[in-house]
């Protein structure tokens, strides 16, 4: 393999690279927004239990039952992209370069011994 065609290779796996850590930025980015949203609804719901308590006036039927509702659809959008995240960080793993012999010098040395 020459030079010219390592340099290639390298450039081609830096570029997946930035793409790879791109999607996760865009995924922290959108478990945010969720979170948000959800904590937005909740509080709506505490909103809206303060004001039947003090002041006597209901909420409109069924708000807490769509909020609580909201609130569920975007945890489970928020596991789904924890999900995806830990798989992704699992394929990134898999991919690093192997051990040096230092590196696995080290992890022997750590290893606990059976006595």
């Amino acid at each position: 393999m020459s030079f010219l065609d390592k340099v290639k290779e390298t450039a081609a796996k830096a570029g997946e690279g930035v793409k790879k850590g791109a999607a996760q930025v865009k995924d922290k980015v959108g478990v945010a927004q969720l979170q948000k949203k959800a904590d937005e609804n909740a509080k709506r719901i505490g909103y809206l239990i303060v004001t039947e308590k003090t002041e006597g006036r209901a909420p409109p039927a069924g708000e807490i039952d769509r909020l609580v509702a909201e609130i569920m659809e975007f945890r489970a959008q928020i596991e789904e992209t924890a999900e995806a995240q830990q798989k992704f960080e699992g394929a990134v793993q898999a991919e690093s370069a192997p051990a040096t012999p230092a590196e696995r010098a080290a992890t022997a040395d750590e290893a606990p011994s059976s006595s």
